[in-house]
């Protein structure tokens, strides 16, 4: 009977041993080399990371991430929702460093590594602003020979770039670049820098009439362009009013010593013979005196006259240029 019991003890004692030897030697997973972090050397925020496990013994069965931020690089806290094996980095990154927790496990267990930290992630680069370029051209509606007129160039240039304004006598289409004008074209703004909101006036003197093209260029050089305007306009001969001349004539009168009854008794008569042209003829005449004149009032660079004229039997020539007295 006692060795019986003796023999059952040793049973139950040998089922204990046996049935705790799984246990005993369990094999769960055990990191060899921590995980590791791409793209980690100088991180910027929207740049996306991508963690490698690194190396375990054990054989895991799977692997979990969880992705870390800390603003000191001591305490790391888990970023909510930042459990995949790639994490792109967001503006609450900005400043701090990033690190990554991998979870190996098996079925005997799991264990925990984490990465080294990131250096510190950076704000993403400020976003160049796209250019704003713009010109456009005023020009004097009724420009006039002789006269200087109003060239305008207006616009914005952001960034800073260079402005040309050509001006084509002959009224030809505008070049495609300032480096491709003739000798026929006049420049009156040769690449000047304007920045930010610009506004440039020339007032050249017109020199020739017909009908002028204006050009105006924006560009880095003559030879590239960003932005262009033009406009055209019929430059026209200045223009004498009929009062003008009639008035011209007693002005010249005057100037030339006539008496005021001379002028009070003036009699005369101006046709029109171009935009700029009159011909006059006059006379005048009282008790023991006579006058009679003809000639032509004109506009060029300057109103001017030029009257052929005869007092009794006496004949001369009045001009603009010969005041001052009767010819003796």
């Amino acid at each position: 009977m006692r060795v019986s019991v003796i023999i059952t003890a040793l049973l139950v004692a040998c089922a204990v041993v046996l049935g705790a030897a799984p246990s005993a030697f369990a094999d769960a997973p055990t990191n060899v080399h921590p995980p590791t972090i791409s793209g980690a050397a100088d991180p910027d925020e929207g740049e996306t990371l991508t963690a490698d496990a690194g190396t375990w013994t054990a054989s895991p069965d799977s692997f979990t991430f969880q992705w870390q931020r800390s603003a000191n690089g001591v305490d790391f806290v888990d970023i909510p929702g930042a459990d995949q094996s790639s994490y792109v980095l967001t503006p609450n990154d900005v400043g701090r460093t990033i690190r990554v927790a991998v979870t190996a496990s098996n079925d005997d267990g799991q264990a925990t590594a984490v990465s080294d930290p990131t250096a510190e992630v950076d704000p993403l680069p400020p976003v160049a602003a796209p250019p704003v370029r713009s010109v456009d051209l005023l020009v004097t509606r009724r420009p006039t020979v002789f006269r200087r007129a109003v060239i305008r160039a207006s616009g914005t240039a952001v960034p800073p770039i260079r402005l040309w304004v050509l001006e084509n006598r002959r009224g030809e289409a505008c070049p495609a670049t300032p480096a491709e004008a003739t000798r026929r074209m006049r420049t009156l703004i040769d690449g000047e820098t304007v920045d930010g909101a610009f506004s440039e006036e020339r007032r050249p003197r017109m020199k020739k009439r017909g009908r002028h093209a204006f050009c105006a260029y924006l560009g880095p050089n003559d030879n590239t362009v960003r932005d262009s305007a033009s406009i055209t306009r019929k430059v026209r001969m200045p223009f004498l009013s009929a009062s003008r001349a009639r008035e011209t004539v007693k002005e010249a009168l005057r100037s030339h010593g006539f008496a005021d009854r001379v002028i009070v008794n003036l009699r005369q008569n101006c046709d029109r013979r171009s935009r700029s042209k009159f011909e006059c003829g006059f006379s005048s005449s009282f008790p023991g005196y006579s006058l009679s004149g003809h000639g032509v009032v004109e506009i060029k660079r300057r109103l001017s006259y030029r009257f052929g004229a005869r007092v009794r039997s006496r004949s001369f020539t009045l001009t603009d240029e010969n005041e001052g007295g009767l010819p003796r």
